[in-house]
């Protein structure tokens, strides 16, 4: 497997009130495939996101990239957060280049994957605009070439598309599948939209509220570009809202 998620629980305190978020959570994620990891607020899929990248620690279990257990942030896995994160006094062209220069890479190289870049991303004659010139989608678009810049093996994603609008996200879901086709890369998204996780992914993973206890693992077997008016397209979506919904009664029983 590419990416293993094994064993995982992760607890957090508040006010010394003991609250666990994720217990004994496994998940095998093949080569190249897109996996959405659904679920209401606080289930704890940022949290898993968090632990995958290296950000946050679990109390207990590992996290394997190609069989190898890894702990901390690398450049192995990419982090796309929902709010951008870019660096706003740096221009798109800088933006980009951090991370490779950061590796040591030769200009060289950095201009000529600067330059693939740019045009997969549609961003060619941007490369001198600062992010607070750029619209929501430009900004997305910058991060993500930002984040795949560097070759990673994973690409994590939280909520990438929550901070624009319904049409606007509608159109850079299809941008970002195009990219990903592109570099077939392992990808996991965080989202809690069901339309999102139906048209992006290879397989939907729900996660309850009930210490982010996974009560759904759903292939989703729909040829690209998914036609989002289809009788199966929105089966799936029935289904996953419904499993949705059982999310939230977890969380009544549990008081969460």
């Amino acid at each position: 497997m590419k990416l293993s998620v094994d064993g995982i629980n992760k607890t957090f305190f508040n006010n010394k009130v003991e609250h666990k978020v994720l217990e004994n959570i496994n998940i095998d994620i093949k080569e190249g495939e897109f996996v959405s990891l659904l679920g209401p607020s606080g289930c704890g899929k940022t949290t898993l996101l968090k632990i995958i990248g290296g950000f946050t620690k679990p109390d207990s279990g590992r996290i394997l990239v190609e069989g190898k257990e890894v702990s901390k942030p690398g450049v192995d896995r990419a982090f796309i957060f929902q709010n951008y994160a870019l660096f706003p006094w740096k221009t798109v062209k800088a933006n980009v280049e951090f991370p490779m220069k950061q590796l040591g890479i030769s200009k060289e190289e950095r201009e000529k994957r600067l330059k693939y870049l740019l045009e997969m991303s549609h961003l060619e004659g941007k490369e001198k605009m600062y992010p607070n010139n750029l619209s929501g989608g430009m900004k997305q678009r910058v991060a993500l070439i930002r984040a795949l810049a560097c070759n990673p093996q994973v690409l994590l994603m939280d909520e990438p598309l929550g901070a624009v609008d319904y049409q606007m996200r509608q159109n850079l879901q299809e941008e970002l599948e195009n990219i990903w086709l592109k570099n077939e890369i392992t990808a996991v998204m965080v989202t809690h939209d069901v339309d999102e996780a139906i048209y992006m992914s290879d397989r939907v993973i729900v996660m309850s509220r009930d210490k982010g206890r996974i009560i759904e693992n759903l292939n989703i077997n729909l040829e690209r570009p998914r036609d989002r008016e289809s009788i199966q397209y929105n089966e799936y979506k029935k289904r996953l809202t419904q499993k949705l919904s059982e999310c939230y009664i977890d969380g009544m029983v549990e008081g969460v």
